[in-house]
């Protein structure tokens, strides 16, 4: 299976292009059309079938027998085959390509050869005869990423199989890859996978993103790697099948890897301390970025992004012409005809992802002109769309034209209908479409033009089936003007009828015309087109677009172009400073990256409907570290100086993506052109600046290990101009190359500088300075090996570097710390000019980096730095240090990448760092006229990498650019002697556009010089010469100079006459010396001693040791008490070529005479002469003597081991290749034992099983073949032998049979014997290895306790317990000794606190009536604590006794069932009816001991509430009115875990009744329904049965009735199911625990002893009939009167007139007696029944004690007329109500007046009394208060204060205290302040440490400071101090202080005058910082 990618698919175009045209040739050096076809198809995957022979005139009827092997198309959809027949053409085919609408073919006229070109070009768009899509195949297309638009195309067979068998089989193959599937652009859910697509389908897989710590991108990644095009032989022709099949193999293990180096080289690629390197633009596919930006009009081509402001040239997505027709009446033959035609054109041209910002106003051009100039109709419109997602639908209808353009020629010729296919689509309305080019008329001989007729036939069918005439018609004319004529399939014409088009029909359509042409051609028309027209226009939501509808033709000539200036995309920006997020224009480069890597889906408009993000196609943004973002914003934002002598801002992106390329790719670019760079932080994607920073850390000699290494960068070629290729905002974005120079640059040497994202020329020079400053000061690039210190580096980080290599300073650890100065680790020079010491430590909060001036060296051992002043950070001992002069200390690095080992060290990969890279970034541009040269010379602009990134280039992206060419996987390798072989694994060699392959070359070259010559005749091999003038001025790019057999890779440098030298090869410099640099000038060196070869570092090393570490690979050399490492081995070299073939032998041996029957070339030793011979064909001859014995030589070194064969098998089907095996071959499907699945084989050659690498696979077994014909029958062959078992022998037993079989214990085999002869059948598996021996433990055997030992205990390790001592024995095999004494018993402990009871009392209320909460005990108001059968309410507490807590709010665990609530006034119910509500039904209302007790007995609404189980879901239920029930695999499964007092209550004795719906049938276990009952303290469980349902039940309703054990208290459902362990399903719901009984009914039988306790019971009761009603009523004796249905109704307040009330009749029962009260009216307060008055009437009186007595109820209380409903209850007295019931509201103030008795003490309420407007006085248990806003708030007037009442002195009205009643000195202001908090204070100003405010009056003022005070000084310090009345100085002075915190106090008098004053305390150190904290200032005067 080959699967591609638009590269891949660029290289295996590059091997057929160009390729003569050869009358059936099929390649690879020529093809014909069919040839080129079906060989091109192969390449890709796809088989085509054969045609059979092409008739060259006609091709369809060929095709059109071919239906079953294809399938036509109507448009030119990408891989499908394009068919071309004409009159002046003969028969053609070729492929359409997936891009611009091309297609490749090969045509044979004259030098004919293999192109590409638009099938819009003649004559081909005139000829095409049809699509064809090869049936049996289905075009998938693979986006290998989430993140990325990065694709892959394959072709997979679809034959009959479902998606589901494609994927697994043919894109995941097995892989355990999460991918969603989209077929024709919808999205396919994995349930619906098992659908069979069809072959004209289009199938897309995506890999989907990994889960939670993401997978965030390794998921993707890995599904890439996965995903990745995997044939590369295929797909880069068989010339380099060999050398890529190798390559294929991938693991697991190497695809980590890659990853790994992957993500290094996402930081690595940062362009050194410019983080940013130069970037290569792309000319090749991009629409805006080439140098002729076109409007296009591609099918499925990419929808640009725009950002910033940007102008765009659109991709028309709808075009389409018609005809605006005036006609008239023909004056001869009055015939209508055409008298005038305007030809129209419509448009849409798209040009963004939207939305959008808009248009800029009058930027807009089409074809050079205002399109508003175009107006040539009535109809004209002009609309621009900005992408919204509810955007309205243009006025401009969409249609779509498939062409045919062909002449409708004469009659007179014999056949000549002209005649198309096409399948219909769906859409509104489709016609035929006829022009008249030259418009519609007859030139007369005078020039005059007349009226003409053209007589037209147009008829349709479906394939194949009968014709229908659409029109047969003759049309009039008489215009010049060119003309549409549409006939449309649903309107009737002359001659004809309407037809209805079914979409997906394929259909013919024939246009005939039916009389002669003019000579003049002036009525000449063409079958134009059938047009596909939708009435109703679409929207195109998301798209950003121009729609424009009805403009002139005739200005509109050839191809569109168009162009506009929009503003892009709307993007989310954050504001830091209110943070909030808002959708807007921005050209922030921050935020247009923000976008790229989240691709928000954008919903709104921003208008009625505000713009919000509904999802994220890429990165959700909690992967992106916003911090960063919002910095890079910030600094983007800067305003720096323009050329204009304004500002700006420092960077902005205007650009468009309108090309394939991955998010990672795209947000590179974006922040790039801000000097920013991603790079990845944990799972997070963070941005780091390239700008001017401070160091964070520090490295040196004492935190680095082995591996320090520096790299020197050659700057002397470096470029010092830039043509900086930009894209000009003032010249319409078109394409620029101005050149930037370097200010002060020697000499000018240009290169060439992407400028991306940039369109201004002053931002495009500071971009390109930047560029510049770097390529001039950057020096050195150095790889820090570090460990521990590397978690705190981040990625752009600053640092300090010193190591001995650089020679700059001397670096170690800090021994001892002095108040001035440190000793050091190592002794150190002090010579003259300002030395530093740098000191790395840690303050507590952060690590500090601290550069301090030394004084001087001292010591005995020159250890001992002082410094000049105090320590800003106090060093501890081991922190770092770095001394030497100043300039050489700082020596500072920018981290921009890492490479991790696996030992844990991290390699930091640093480049010098310098604020001199930045010094035009605030400058305003210098923009010079100065012309440069445009020939390029020096090295590339981007820096040369580090030593860990010089593999870039091997990688499939690492591309470096030189002049015109790129390479890609070019490699080259020395044999160390003379020659030079290459290799070329990646694409080659780019030139001009166009990617070279370059063949391997295995014999190589001993030529100084290898180049590229792309004016060879075939340049893929590359060229060598040892002269070179053979260059010098030539177009020949130098790739590697051969230095005796050492290869040095050369960037494809071009030589000029004047070049004498190439890339740092000086013409005689010595090899090894430091490029640039003069050895003779080096210092001298020192001897080396050559040790030998080791396994590890020798003891005891001494200067100059150097030896070879057989470990590891590498030589070391010892220098300064340290190993560094010298070479590391180099890489196996390459293969020697193969050796001339030797004489091939035939050694028979040693013998004393000639074998016996020779042949030529055999030959044998002579063991009595020592010669061997030879046979030369007729005699013997000697060939070898026996030499002379030589000395015994040296014993060599031992030989490297052979290489062995391994081989290794897969099971894939025979038309499905496994991937390469890799590793030991037993991954991915691989097995090295053969079995009879086996249909692959790979093999290789190699040290071991997981070196090596493994061979393409080949097949070794084939589908099975046809069944052959029956062959005759054979003769009946000889019975076989039955196997007999003859058992286990240690040897073959004797006289055996056929068939015998047995086991062979001796060797371990299984042997049968047959005709004579023992054949092995089995033999045993090898032991496997033994595991380990564990520690011997101790075996002891173990009697008890005893007073003393029995003697047969006296066996050794017997032990046992002495019960007089405590001690515990063990026999040592003679005697017993102690093994282990009893412990002295602890200290008793103290008594723990006593626990908590839980107490429970009971009360017999009705279930209406709460009782007050008990107190106490739980004994009185009517509680008790033992438990009865009329036990209805319960309280509980938790104490340490009965009578100590507080009791619970009574709980109801009973109710009764009132007979009012069993038939309510609803009226009785009908025969049957249940007494009570059923279950299921709304139980609103209901008693709650008929409530179901189960909290969630459904679960419709897709939750388990709080049920609780083991293993519990949901589970969806089909066929069952419900849809859902609980899935249960547990063993038990409740609704209350823990227990808790939520739960149900009960008391025992008590009945429930259970009911659940339950289905077992996926359980082997049978269910039961229980009631889990537990006790008040929660303590252990009962259950009780209720019902059982056996296994494999489908649903039943499953009933029972349980009772309340003794001593339970709560209850609850318990679903059980009867297994241990495997327990199945089980499905339960409608689950319900009650106390009412849903099936208890009355029956007639049982009426006569109907009873309240029966109704609510109900156990044995069944029917209740309406008769039985009666009955019931009848029994039913109530004492108090019960009105009857609508008594309430009958009172009228008010009624007959005001003050009375009126009632209608109504009925009352009493004791079983219906009365009906008579209708009346009364003006009493007080209406009353009385029972033993006259039962029919109210009575009523203004007496309250009418109304009181025996028999009487009150009904009513009239007031003034208003009627109140007293429900015939009986007065109340007052003692009878509740404490603290009755409201103020109730009472009426005029009512209390009547209170004259002494109201006794009041303890509590408030008394609050208005006082007019918002003014309130209150009087509560807290004192007196006033209000003034309504009681909004109070204040006090008099309170309590230490036990007295006092008065308010602030409330005290003004005036009103007269001095004389306040004693001397007790007036007095007083003020204070008081912070905890810590403050700092320096020594150059004073710090206010507190301040406060103060009225004063004129008195004196006293202030006290109370503050504690500590230095920073180790040694202590005094600080000066000062008292300040705003800034006048009242007292001053100094205190001695400590670096300990102590508390100190200052005070002073004051007397200002009258005045309100700030007062000040500050301080301010003499030597050191300090800080202070708990600062208290007290402010005082005295008044009186």
């Amino acid at each position: 299976m080959i699967r591609f990618t638009q590269k891949e698919l660029d290289a295996i175009l590059a091997d057929f292009l160009g390729k003569p045209y050869r009358r059936m040739a099929t390649g690879p050096d020529a093809y014909d059309c069919y040839g080129l076809v079906k060989a091109f198809m192969g390449r890709i995957g796809v088989d085509i079938p054969e045609i059979g022979k092409v008739d060259p005139k006609d091709s369809r009827p060929v095709y059109e027998q071919q239906q079953t092997d294809y399938v036509r198309l109507d448009w030119p959809r990408p891989w499908s085959l394009v068919t071309f027949s004409g009159k002046d053409l003969n028969a053609h085919i070729g492929v359409v390509l997936p891009n611009d609408n091309l297609f490749l073919h090969c045509p044979g006229r004259a030098a004919g050869k293999v192109i590409a070109e638009p099938l819009s070009r003649r004559p081909w768009r005139d000829t095409i005869d049809g699509y064809w899509w090869p049936r049996s195949y289905l075009e998938t297309i693979i986006m290998l990423t989430p993140m990325t638009t990065k694709r892959a195309w394959q072709f997979v067979r679809c034959d009959g199989r479902s998606l589901r068998q494609i994927i697994e089989q043919d894109i995941t193959e097995g892989r355990d890859v999460q991918v969603q599937a989209f077929l024709e652009g919808e999205a396919v859910d994995p349930a619906d996978w098992d659908l069979v697509p069809g072959p004209v389908n289009q199938l897309v897989i995506r890999p989907i993103m990994g889960e939670g710590e993401q997978g965030l991108m390794m998921v993707g990644m890995v599904a890439l790697a996965v995903l990745a095009p995997y044939a590369a032989a295929a797909l880069m022709g068989p010339t380099a099948s060999a050398s890529i099949a190798a390559g294929t193999a991938t693991s697991s293990t190497m695809m980590t890897y890659s990853l790994a180096k992957a993500a290094i080289m996402m930081g690595g690629a940062l362009a050194l301390n410019a983080l940013v390197g130069p970037g290569e633009g792309s000319k090749d596919r991009s629409q805006h970025y080439t140098w002729d930006p076109v409007t296009t009009q591609r099918v499925g081509s990419f929808v640009p992004l725009v950002y910033g402001t940007y102008g765009v040239r659109g991709n028309v997505i709808c075009s389409y012409a018609t005809s605006e027709i005036v006609t008239e009446i023909n004056w001869f033959n009055k015939e209508t005809q055409v008298d005038y035609a305007t030809d129209l054109y419509w448009l849409k041209i798209a040009y963004s992802d939207g939305p959008i910002d808009g248009v800029v106003a009058g930027t807009e051009r089409l074809n050079g002109k205002d399109p508003q100039q175009y107006a040539g109709s009535d109809d004209f419109v002009l609309e621009h769309f900005t992408g919204t997602d509810d955007q309205a639908a243009s006025s401009v209808p969409d249609a779509f034209e498939i062409p045919v353009n062909q002449l409708c020629d004469d009659p007179t010729g014999g056949a000549n209908e002209v005649t198309t296919t096409f399948t219909a689509v769906k859409c509104d309305r489709a016609a035929v479409v006829l022009r008249f080019p030259n418009g519609f008329t007859r030139i007369e001989k005078d020039g005059d033009h007349a009226a003409t007729m053209v007589g037209a036939t147009i008829r349709i069918r479906e394939a194949g089936g009968v014709w229908h005439t659409l029109a047969d018609e003759e049309i009039w004319g008489d215009t010049k003007q060119p003309v549409r004529i549409h006939r449309w399939f649903d309107e009737t014409y002359t001659g004809g009828s309407a037809f209805t088009l079914v979409a997906g029909t394929t259909y013919e359509v024939g246009v005939t015309r039916n009389n002669s042409r003019h000579h003049d051609h002036a009525d000449d028309f063409y079958f134009d087109c059938i047009q596909c027209a939708f009435t109703t226009a679409q929207k195109h939501p998301g798209l950003a677009y121009t729609a424009i509808g009805a403009a002139a033709s005739k200005y509109i000539s050839g191809a569109i172009d168009y162009y506009v200036k929009i503003k892009g995309k709307l993007v989310r920006v954050y504001d830091d400073a209110t943070s909030t997020w808002s959708i807007e224009w921005s050209d922030n480069p921050a935020w247009v990256a923000y976008d790229v890597l989240t691709r928000p889906v954008i919903k709104g408009n921003g208008d009625s409907v505000p713009y919000a993000v509904e999802s994220y196609r890429r990165l959700d943004p909690s992967y992106l570290v916003l911090d960063d973002f919002v910095a890079l914003a910030d600094w983007c934002d800067t305003m720096v100086s323009d050329e204009a002598g304004g500002t700006e801002k420092r960077f902005v992106f205007n650009g468009v993506f309108d090309e394939e390329g991955s998010t990672w790719d795209q947000a590179i670019r974006v922040l790039r052109s801000a000097c920013a760079m991603p790079y990845f932080r944990g799972n997070q994607i963070g941005v780091v600046i390239d700008k001017p920073g401070t160091p964070v850390q520090m490295f040196n000699v004492s935190n680095l290990r082995e591996g320090f290494s520096e790299t020197w960068i050659d700057t002397s070629e470096a470029a010092t101009v830039y043509d900086a290729e930009f894209y000009d905002e003032t010249g319409d974005y078109g394409a620029e190359s101005w050149p930037v120079p370097l200010q002060g640059a020697a000499q000018d040497i240009p290169a060439s500088l992407d400028c991306f994202g940039h369109t201004k020329r002053s931002r495009v020079w500071r971009y390109a300075s930047r560029q510049l400053r770097v390529n001039q000061y950057m020096k050195r690039m150095v790889e820090i090996p570090a460990c521990l210190d590397a978690i705190y580096t981040n990625l752009g980080d600053i640092v300090y570097v010193q190591h001995p290599s650089l020679q700059r300073a001397i670096g170690g650890r800090i021994v001892e710390v002095y108040a001035d100065g440190v000793k050091v680790d190592k002794p150190v020079t002090m010579g003259a000019g300002d030395y530093g010491l740098l000191i790395r430590t840690h303050d507590g909060t952060a690590e500090r980096l601290t550069l301090y001036e030394v004084v001087s060296v001292s010591g005995d051992d020159d250890d001992i730095v002082t410094i000049s002043g105090t320590w800003e950070y106090t060093p501890d001992v081991n922190d770092l240090f770095t001394f030497g002069e100043e300039v050489k200390v700082i020596d500072l690095y920018r981290v921009k990448g890492f490479e991790r080992a696996g030992n844990g060290q991290v390699l930091i990969q640093a480049a010098q760092y310098t604020t001199d890279y930045y010094t035009d970034d605030e400058e305003a541009p210098k923009i010079e006229a100065k012309t440069y040269s445009q020939t390029k010379g020096g090295i590339a602009p981007s820096l040369l990498p580090t030593t860990a990134q010089a593999v870039a280039a091997d990688r499939a992206d690492g591309n470096s650019a030189v002049d015109t060419v790129l390479w890609e996987g070019l490699s080259f390798t020395g044999n160390g002697v003379d020659k030079v072989t290459w290799t070329c694994s990646g694409a080659g060699i780019k030139y001009k556009g166009v990617w070279c392959p370059i063949e391997d070359d295995a014999v190589g070259t001993t030529d100084k010089y290898i180049y590229f010559d792309p004016n060879i005749g075939d340049p893929r091999y590359l060229q060598h010469t040892d002269d070179l003038a053979d260059l010098a001025g030539y177009e020949r790019y130098v790739f590697c100079i051969n230095d005796g057999g050492v290869a040095y890779f050369q960037p494809g440098v071009l030589m000029t006459s004047d070049d004498v030298k190439l890339y740092n090869i000086e013409a005689g410099a010595t090899v090894g010396a430091t490029w640039g640099v003069n050895i003779t000038d080096q210092p001298d060196g020192y001897l080396v001693e050559w040790q030998g070869t080791l396994t590890a570092h020798p003891a005891s090393p001494e200067e100059g040791w150097a030896y070879r570490n057989s470990t590891d690979g590498k030589s070391y050399i010892y220098h300064d008490s340290a190993w560094y490492q010298m070479t590391a081995d180099g890489v196996d070299g390459a293969n020697g070529a193969d050796g001339e073939d030797g004489l091939s032998i035939v050694w028979r041996g040693e013998s004393s005479s000639p074998p016996a029957s020779p042949a030529t070339n055999h030959a044998y030793r002579d063991t009595d002469d020592g010669i061997i011979y030879i046979y030369n064909g007729t005699a013997w001859e000697p060939m070898v003597y026996d030499g002379s014995d030589g000395t015994d030589g040296a014993a060599g070194s031992d030989g490297a081991d052979g290489l062995s064969v391994f081989i290794t098998y897969h099971d894939n089907a025979y038309d499905n290749p496994p991937s390469t095996p890799t590793g030991d071959g037993t991954t991915g499907g691989w097995h090295t034992n053969a079995t009879s699945a086996v249909v692959w084989l790979s093999q290789k050659t190699a040290a071991d099983a997981s070196s090596g690498t493994w061979g393409t696979p080949f097949r070794v077994a084939g589908v099975d073949g046809a069944d052959g014909a029956d062959g005759a029958a054979g003769v009946d062959g000889t019975d076989g032998t039955s196997i007999v078992w003859q058992g286990t022998y240690a040897s073959h037993p004797a006289s055996p049979s056929n068939g015998w079989a047995y086991y062979n214990s001796t060797d371990g085999k299984s042997y049968v014997y047959q005709s004579g002869t023992w054949y092995q059948m089995t033999v045993d598996g090898v032991d496997g290895a033994n595991g380990a021996d564990g520690e011997d433990g101790l075996s002891i055997v173990w009697h008890g306790d005893a007073a003393s030992p029995d003697p047969s205990w006296e066996v050794v390790n017997h032990c046992y317990r002495d019960t007089d001592n405590g001690y515990a024995y063990i026999y040592n095999g003679t005697a017993w000794e102690l093994m282990v004494r009893d412990g002295s018993d602890g200290t008793a402990g103290t008594d723990g606190t006593d626990g908590l009871s839980v107490f429970v009392t009971y009360h017999d209320n009705a279930a209406d009536t709460q009782p007050s909460d008990p107190t106490g005990d739980g004994t009185t108001g009517g509680w008790h604590t033992n438990v009865t059968s009329s036990v209805v309410w319960i309280s509980q507490k938790v104490a340490a006794d009965a009578s100590s807590g507080t009791w619970g709010t009574p709980i109801r665990i009973s109710g009764t069932a009132i007979w009012s609530e069993v038939i309510d006034d609803g009226g009785k119910p009908e025969d049957g009816a249940t007494a009570g509500a059923t279950w299921g039904q709304d139980i609103v209302g209901q008693p709650f001991d008929m409530q179901n007790l189960v909290k969630k007995p459904t679960f419709e609404d897709g939750s388990l509430g709080t049920w609780f189980g083991n293993n519990i879901t949901l589970s969806d239920v089909t066929g069952q009115v419900w849809t859902k029930a609980l899935a249960s695999s547990s063993r038990h499964v409740i609704e209350y875990s823990p227990y808790t007092t939520a739960m149900p209550t009960c008391v025992p004795g008590e009945k429930f009744y259970l009911e659940a719906d339950v289905n077992t049938e996926a359980s082997s276990y049978d269910f039961i329904l229980y009631a889990r009952f537990v006790n008040a303290a929660m303590g252990p469980a009962q259950w009780v049965a209720a019902n059982t349902l056996a296994a494999g039940q489908g649903w039943t309703r499953l009933k029972g009735v349980v009772t309340a054990p003794a001593n339970c208290m709560y209850v609850m459902v318990d679903l059980f199911t009867s297994a241990s362990s495997g327990f199945g399903t089980v499905l339960v719901t409608n689950i319900h625990l009650s106390r009412y009984n849903p099936d208890a009914d009355v029956t007639a039988e049982h009426q006569g002893d109907i009873n309240i306790d029966n109704i609510q019971d109900g156990s044995s009761y069944k029917k209740l009939s309406a008769a039985n009603l009666t009955a019931l009523e009848s029994a039913i004796n109530l004492d108090t009167p019960q009105p009857r249905n609508g008594w309430e109704g009958a009172f009228t307040s008010n009624s007959p007139s005001a003050g009375y009330v009126a009632w209608t009749s109504f009925v009352i029962r009493y004791q079983g007696t219906d009365y009906t009260i008579g209708a009346s009216n009364s003006n009493k307060k007080y209406l009353y029944w009385n029972a033993g008055g006259t039962k029919t009437q109210l009575y009523g009186t203004d007496a309250i004690g009418d109304a009181l007595g025996t028999g009487k109820f009150i009904v009513g209380y009239n007031e003034g007329g208003t009627f109140y409903p007293a429900q015939f209850i009986k007065i109340i007295h007052g003692a009878l109500i509740q404490a603290a019931t009755i409201l103020a509201e109730h009472l009426s103030v005029s009512q209390l007046s009547a209170i004259v008795a002494d109201l006794g003490t009041v303890t509590a309420g408030t008394i609050i009394l208005s006082l007019g407007g918002d003014n309130r006085l209150k009087i509560s248990t807290s004192g007196i208060q006033g209000s003034d806003d309504g009681g909004s708030s109070w204040y006090n007037i008099i309170t309590t204060d230490g036990g007295k009442v006092v008065i308010e002195g602030d409330v005290v009205k003004a005036g009103t205290i007269i001095a004389d009643a306040i004693a001397d000195d007790e007036l007095t202001v007083f003020r204070s302040v008081n912070t905890a908090a810590s403050v700092a204070f320096s020594t150059s100003s004073y710090a206010t440490i507190q301040s406060r405010s103060f009225p004063a009056s004129g008195g004196v003022v006293h202030l006290t400071i109370q503050v504690q005070l500590k230095t920073d000084s180790g040694s202590g310090d005094v600080v000066n101090w000062q008292i300040l009345r705003g800034t006048t100085e009242i007292v001053s002075g100094t205190q001695a202080i400590t670096n300990a915190w102590k508390t100190y106090a200052f005070s002073c008098i004051d007397l200002p005058s009258s005045g309100s004053y700030t007062y000040y305390f500050k301080v301010k150190g003499v030597v050191a910082a300090g800080d202070a904290q708990n600062r208290i200032m007290y402010c005082e005067e005295a008044i009186k």
